[in-house]
């Protein structure tokens, strides 16, 4: 009992941290087409991953510095955005030696406001690759399916969200991509 309320507290004070260190300015602009990125990032200049089919990069459009990376399929009725999970510099080195779900918990904290009805959590956060150590929950917002990928890739923690922008898409392909673009940026 003791240890899920040193946990529960734990997740707090860090999805705090996350939350209030993710609003500052972490990314500058080079030339307006690609985002630079810090030194060690998931995102850098120099490499620009392979797209799943039928996406398109939309980084550039983005007035949010905390967007590594913003795609769109095809029938607009899906994006994925890509961040890096920022924290101050203690709190970073503790999420790092941390269980990937615990991470993904935090996440999952930051993205649902409480005592909302708009949103709801359809899947708690758990392990979907063992290998890669790819951690994954899902949940509605207005409706509309949202599903995260988070992973520590070097010393970066790192979270891909899936937004569904029609009902009507189909969100196992939609998973399908997901997946497998989270299976890319972690393998590079």
């Amino acid at each position: 009992m003791t240890s899920i309320s040193h946990t529960a507290l734990f997740m707090i004070a860090l999805s705090s941290a996350i939350v209030f260190s993710s609003c500052s300015t972490l990314v500058t602009r080079s030339n307006g087409n690609a985002p630079a990125v810090k030194k060690n990032g998931i995102i850098t200049p120099a490499y620009r991953p392979i797209l799943p089919e039928g996406w398109a990069d939309i980084t550039s459009k983005s007035k949010q510095p905390q967007i590594k990376m913003w795609i769109i399929n095809r029938d607009y009725s899906a994006t994925m955005v890509l961040r890096e999970l920022q924290a101050d510099s203690e709190t970073q080195k503790v999420l790092l030696n941390e269980d990937i779900n615990l991470i993904a918990g935090i996440s999952l904290r930051t993205k649902i406001p409480e005592n909302n009805a708009d949103y709801r959590v359809t899947r708690v956060p758990a392990v979907i690759d063992m290998k890669r150590n790819l951690s994954s929950y899902t949940y509605t917002e207005k409706g509309l399916l949202r599903r995260v990928v988070v992973f520590k890739k070097k010393d970066v923690l790192v979270e891909l969200e899936l937004m569904q922008e029609q009902a009507s898409a189909e969100f196992d392909v939609l998973t399908n991509d997901l997946v497998t673009f989270a299976t890319t940026l972690y393998e590079r």
